[in-house]
């Protein structure tokens, strides 16, 4: 059976207070008892039971899963050769609160949980500012607020409560401000019932075709918008939408490229070369089905496919991919890329050696 033994940097791991009174703790004193800090959504976690977490990732103490940083070093980092997690909240939907005063609050007071509770863990932890979206001047300065802090990696977009495309101009000056200060944007599943055209998906089933929509929608309204036109160094990654559809993606727009020159200014190149260029897509979760190798056989019908994949667990939810089921499914050419060296590209990292204290490191300059 094939394995892995190289460094691992997992893009999408998900952390959580104890208790909301751990985030409302850096709460302003007249907004603590005001309501709670995550947004009301769709039960969809209660469908899978366990509330869509492993059983196994539960503390002893009956602590719910991602709250715990020690486990997490016991469960995931530890037993793995892990040289980077990144921690993306569970899953950092505050953004979607309706009052927008008290949101801007509660996301400002996420940002500082994440950094006085968790990143000074572990060196191995990485952390993404979540950004007060549909207030646009305070997103930027939420940006600079963090943008020094050393293992900030990213901006996180896992709400969109203004429901426009992420490709629209409204989001341009806190893109503008992630590349101005070498952030990525890391464009995450968002909670609750998926919401489009054909309305609320709220199985799990059409939760995941939902999911893969909206991928695809993101990834259009980004190049058609002229994201990566003004925005050249800018990076996204989007997690937690599947893989399998990103050839019918490439094909597709690659296809429609004339048209889309005529509709939008912003269209100068291939579409495909965008993504090549600007995007990656996390594993998790891995369409591999009951024949692996049809899934792989699809992938690679677009050259070089396997440098736009960076590996993710999403621990410790009960769709978990565990590093070594990944990397089983991976043809032995690809695993270190997408277990690796797809991330440190992506974060702006000299790729680390195979030794298991290796740490990643900014590029030199």
């Amino acid at each position: 059976m094939a394995s892995y033994d190289g460094p691992i940097i997992d893009v999408d791991v998900h952390n959580g207070p104890r208790s909301e009174a751990d985030i409302k703790a850096y709460l302003p004193e007249r907004w603590k008892d005001y309501l709670p800090i995550y947004p009301p959504h769709t039960p969809d976690a209660l469908l899978t039971g366990s509330f869509a977490r492993r059983a196994d990732t539960w503390g002893p103490d009956g602590a719910f899963p991602g709250t715990d940083p020690g486990m997490l070093k016991k469960q995931l980092l530890d037993p793995f050769n892990y040289v980077s997690a990144t921690l993306t909240h569970d899953l950092g939907h505050f953004p979607g609160l309706s009052n927008p005063f008290y949101m801007k609050e509660v996301v400002r007071a996420s940002n500082e949980w994440m950094v006085e509770r968790w990143l000074d863990e572990d060196d191995r932890l990485h952390g993404v500012i979540v950004a007060p979206l549909s207030l646009p001047e305070e997103a930027v300065a939420e940006v600079h607020r963090y943008a020094d802090h050393p293992r900030m990696v990213g901006v996180l977009i896992s709400s969109n409560p203004l429901r426009r495309p992420l490709g629209d101009a409204l989001f341009h000056p806190m893109y503008a401000a992630a590349q101005e200060r070498g952030l990525i944007i890391s464009v995450h599943n968002e909670a609750g019932g998926v919401k489009d055209a054909s309305g609320t998906k709220t199985t799990p089933p059409t939760l995941d075709g939902g999911s893969a929509q909206l991928g695809m929608h993101y990834i259009s309204s980004l190049i058609v918008n002229g994201v990566f036109e003004k925005f050249p160094n800018l990076k996204f990654v989007i997690k937690e939408y599947g893989i399998s559809w990103l050839p019918w993606v490439m094909w597709r727009l690659d296809e429609m490229y004339s048209r889309l020159r005529e509709e939008s200014p912003w269209v100068k190149d291939l579409p495909s070369n965008y993504i090549r260029r600007n995007i990656k897509l996390s594993t998790q979760p891995i369409e591999a089905g009951a024949r692996p190798n049809d899934l792989i056989d699809y992938l690679s019908v677009i050259d070089g496919i396997e440098d736009l994949l960076c590996y993710s667990s999403d621990y410790p939810h009960g769709t978990m991919d565990d590093p070594l089921y990944v990397a089983r499914i991976l043809p032995e050419s690809w695993r270190r890329k997408v277990m690796c060296d797809n991330a440190c590209d992506l974060y702006g990292w000299d790729r680390p050696p195979a030794g298991a204290d290796a740490t990643p490191r900014p590029v030199a300059a």
